[in-house]
């Protein structure tokens, strides 16, 4: 992943950035930056319309028992609400 990083020209070629200074030295613990999301995703309309935003940082953190656990996957920036349709609601079973 350092080599491709360092081989590209900026980071919106690149799609992702990873601070070394964020990292320290923790190899289970990931703070990463997108800068690109493919052109399909609701995301990337959002990103270039409504938001305005260059990029999305997320935290990623590996249990020790990583592959047979799965990573923790935390949104930092933007903060994303939920939808809650009418000002609040719920759904109810038919019938």
């Amino acid at each position: 992943m350092w080599k491709e990083r360092d081989t590209r020209n900026s980071f919106k070629e690149l799609g992702w950035y990873m601070p070394e200074e964020f990292m320290g030295g923790n190899l289970f613990q990931w703070i990463v930056e997108l800068h690109w999301f493919d052109e399909t995703l609701s995301i990337a309309d959002d990103m270039k319309a409504s938001r305005k935003l260059d990029s999305t940082l997320f935290k990623l953190c590996f249990p020790s028992n990583y592959p047979l656990g799965p990573p923790l996957f935390r949104i930092i920036t933007p903060r994303f609400l939920r939808f809650i349709p009418d000002g609040g609601g719920h759904v109810q079973e038919a019938g």
